[in-house]
């Protein structure tokens, strides 16, 4: 009898610990303002609660999501509040310092967008010709690169395609989220999509540097067999983040 409660005692005390080790709070704000997602934010929330559901899954662990004010974001991680936090915040010298980063899973750079009769194909073949963009957008510092193109900012996305459907611009650059949804939508048939995103901007997951590595490893390599299997395309056409 003493033996069967020692054994059920040790039993609880080690199937806490392991719920306790396996367990990472990933926080997140519902807003995303850390990247332009503009006015994705609801399909993005989706994806990532059946993302981390699908990674919890395959890696044995749990990861309950928490929402977070994007003011207090970081401040709760480097208090400890959570272990991770979902951000576009990118790794840079500086804040690889500090912080450690998984694999970009959402990309959220711009893409180049021409009419579905053009030729064009890069940011090259645009010299003396007109691109639009969303003012102060990241789409800027990628135009500075390209000194012959004319840059013609615009306050909306709409007024700007429109433009360009019409021919009064030769290219736009916008975030590969929205153009996604316009291409695939009320431009299908007059506007396309050529470039992969111009830039390394998306989400990650990003920890505390030297704390729950765990959690980035397991997510990086389940990200990956699913990416090979083709799961990760389904959740992103599921969610309408991908064509």
């Amino acid at each position: 009898m003493i033996r069967s409660l020692s054994f059920i005692l040790l039993f609880l005390i080690s199937a806490c610990s392991s719920s306790s080790t396996n367990t990472y709070t990933v926080a997140m704000s519902p807003s995303f303002n850390s990247v332009e997602v503009l006015g994705r934010e609801k399909n993005i929330e989706a994806f990532l609660t059946d993302l981390f559901s699908e990674v919890s899954n395959r890696a044995k662990i749990r990861i309950p999501l928490e929402s977070v004010n994007s003011n207090t974001l970081f401040d709760g991680l480097q208090k400890m509040q959570y272990q991770a936090v979902v951000s576009g915040m990118p790794p840079y010298n500086f804040t690889e310092s500090t912080y450690s980063f998984s694999s970009v899973f959402l990309q959220t750079g711009p893409v180049l967008i021409v009419p579905t009769g053009s030729s064009v194909k890069s940011l090259e073949k645009l010299s003396s010709k007109e691109v639009g963009i969303i003012s102060d957008s990241m789409a800027v510092s990628i135009l500075e690169k390209y000194p012959g193109i004319i840059i013609r900012p615009y306050d909306s996305i709409p007024g700007m395609l429109n433009d360009l459907s019409e021919g009064i611009l030769e290219a736009a650059l916008v975030a590969v989220l929205p153009a996604e949804g316009y291409c695939n939508d009320l431009y299908k048939t007059t506007l396309k999509i050529v470039t992969p995103p111009l830039n390394d901007a998306g989400l990650r997951i990003i920890t505390m540097k030297g704390s729950s590595e765990g959690l980035l490893q397991a997510f990086d390599k389940s990200l990956k067999k699913m990416q090979e299997d083709g799961s990760f395309a389904k959740l992103m056409q599921k969610w309408g983040l991908s064509s």
